[in-house]
């Protein structure tokens, strides 16, 4: 579907966004008018990580032989995680840090890499597809991601242990890639949910402007805001799809070449 392609390429550039600030805060730059505009970023990182492990839900085929489901993981995904991160890493130990590569790369191998995103979406994906080869019932996919979610929020709020691989950034993802993978094997719950958000999300947004728990690198989200976040992450990320759905055009091969 091409509004999908359009929604990832808008998180892409909503992301990018979102880091803009903390790559400034290295210099001496200073802008009031960018400090304002930047004010209003809580109105999609509520979201716009959710709305990523939605869509690649939403995306995904799990009824493949485990083999087939490794190989398309790997190719798709751990192989540019490490080839990124080795990339991210060596520039940073050369230029920031001054650090021994050899030491970085290292680390890096240990880490799993330091896009925390994608190794929660492998984890993520690895659940899912677990789940369904036990059971091909979605609603208990559902039911026992959710579960995974509150033992994710619960073990990273309480700090019981470390998180390596970012294990439980991956289980509070395993519940929006399986409810991605539940809309698309639902279209009539699908296109209901999508109006329904269209109008409802922008009286969320505005109602929670400046308390917005979110899924980071550093996740912000305690037990008891749990309910808040899935709201305002599910509504979020249905309403950003709705508009992406309506701007994007479809062009036929002959209209790309003239």
């Amino acid at each position: 579907m091409s509004y999908l392609d359009v929604a990832k390429g808008v998180l892409i550039i909503l992301l990018v966004f979102a880091h803009f600030r903390s790559a400034l805060n290295r210099t001496d730059f200073k802008n009031d008018y960018f400090e304002y505009v930047y004010g209003w970023n809580s109105i999609f990182t509520c979201f716009y990580m959710p709305a990523f492990f939605l869509i690649s839900g939403y995306c995904s085929n799990f009824r493949k032989d485990p083999k087939t489901f490794l190989k398309s993981l790997l190719k798709s995904l751990v192989l540019p995680l490490f080839a990124l991160s080795l990339v991210n890493d060596t520039m940073y130990a050369l230029m920031v840090t001054h650090q021994d590569i050899s030491t970085t790369l290292l680390k890096t191998i240990k880490s799993g890499g330091t896009l925390w995103f994608i190794q929660a979406l492998v984890i993520a994906k690895v659940i899912c597809y677990s789940i369904q080869k036990v059971t091909d019932a979605l609603i208990i996919m559902l039911i026992a991601t959710f579960v995974l979610l509150i033992a994710g929020v619960a073990l990273n709020q309480f700090n019981l242990g470390s998180n390596p691989f970012y294990y439980q950034h991956g289980l509070v993802a395993s519940f929006f890639v399986a409810l991605g993978l539940f809309l698309k094997e639902n279209q009539s719950i699908y296109e209901k949910a999508l109006k329904y958000c269209l109008y409802s999300y922008p009286l969320l947004a505005l109602i929670n402007f400046w308390r917005s728990p979110n899924i980071t690198a550093s996740l912000s989200v305690s037990l008891k805001t749990i309910p808040l976040f899935l709201i305002l992450s599910v509504c979020g990320t249905l309403f950003f799809i709705v508009i992406c759905k309506n701007i994007s055009v479809p062009l036929k091969w002959d209209e790309l070449n003239n």
